[in-house]
């Protein structure tokens, strides 16, 4: 009985301070007791490298690693009881790979994590079944597919791509779309972001008129490209990753494409940002978020100055800044985000959970 509650105290503690609710210690860094507790061991699992894909985004499990630590700077985390303890991170990566990801979730039942932090996975039907039978819990998932909304282990914090998917659609036709392809990687769990696009599309009174499968190892999308053009397409929904992002958002300018675009703001990686140029201009981008671009927000902020801490090289992304936001970072109350610059590229912002642009 002592071990069980001593795991339930360490989950406690977790929840509560990489969720960004409460500081672990009320004395300066420099003051800090060491911690007298067991350390307290968490995991985050994603594709954080996919090799096929050419995507690399360690900033995302960089970020879970920051927080950690940054908390054990300040004498690590606090449990209920009052005893403190220093935080272990873990990273995973599934590389995309449905075994890997089946092995990610064994590794946290062998290594006794308390619960996965953060996870970044499509790949959640290979993992949660395990974390539901060892009761682990998964907090603050990117819920990426049914089961990281489902699952009673899983506790999300905000919509996640779900939400962001079903909200592309009704800002196209809220930019007087009709007729909209969707455009996604050529993976299982990517085609599964179809049926949400077209039930979107439904509620929006659009047609979703193409359905655009783009292989990861493409050298050449022109084909793509044209596909998602056909049938009077006036809007796209376009979720590309690695490579191949840029190159689509090229390849739609250099058909001259006049129609708006939506796009997700974790898939526009600084490389991607930079190999795009000026071909992103005007494109609209949801988030789960205020943008990581926000430098006002006192959360950004400490996401930031926690980054910097943690390794100064890790690319200050909205997916990283997405694993855990920090405390001033609530954007509960709908309202529209400021026009942001990232190299060069001016985007219109909105959240997943309100339909308000910014021109």
């Amino acid at each position: 009985m002592e071990r069980r509650s001593g795991r339930r105290l360490a989950i406690l503690a977790v929840a509560v301070s990489l969720s960004g609710l409460t500081a672990t210690a009320s004395t300066a860094a420099a003051g800090a007791k060491k911690p007298t507790g067991d350390p307290i061991k968490v995991m985050t699992i994603g594709e954080f490298e996919v090799a096929e894909a050419g995507s690399a985004n360690p900033e995302v499990s960089g970020a879970i690693e920051a927080r950690a630590k940054a908390i054990n700077k300040k004498g690590g985390l606090e449990d209920a009881s009052g005893v403190k303890h220093e935080l272990d991170v873990v990273v995973c990566n599934t590389n995309n790979d449905p075994n890997r990801a089946a092995q990610c979730a064994r590794d946290a039942v062998d290594q006794k994590v308390v619960a996965l932090v953060g996870n970044f996975t499509t790949l959640g039907s290979q993992v949660y079944p395990l974390l539901e039978e060892n009761n682990i819990p998964s907090i603050g998932p990117s819920p990426s597919e049914p089961l990281a909304l489902s699952s009673k282990v899983s506790f999300p914090i905000v919509a996640g791509p779900i939400g962001l998917l079903y909200e592309m659609p009704r800002l196209l036709a809220s930019k007087g779309a009709s007729k909209i392809s969707a455009v996604y990687p050529e993976l299982a769990a990517a085609a599964a972001a179809v049926p949400v696009i077209q039930l979107s599309a439904t509620s929006a009174n659009v047609d979703l008129v193409n359905k655009v499968a783009v292989p990861l190892d493409a050298a050449d999308l022109a084909p793509q490209v044209a596909a998602s053009l056909q049938n009077g397409a006036d809007g796209i929904t376009a979720i590309v990753i690695g490579d191949a992002g840029a190159k689509y958002f090229v390849g739609l300018k250099q058909q001259g494409f006049d129609g708006d675009v939506a796009t997700v703001s974790v898939f526009l990686t600084p490389q991607i940002l930079e190999n795009a140029g000026d071909a992103l201009e005007g494109t609209l981008i949801v988030n789960q978020a205020v943008p990581v671009t926000a430098k006002g927000v006192p959360g950004v902020k400490k996401f930031v100055k926690d980054m910097n801490a943690f390794d100064k090289s890790l690319d200050k992304s909205d997916a990283a800044w997405a694993r855990g936001p920090r405390p001033g970072s609530s954007s509960a109350s709908p309202r529209p985000f400021a026009r942001s610059h990232r190299r060069r590229c001016s985007t219109r912002w909105a959240s997943s959970t309100a339909s308000t642009w910014v021109a």
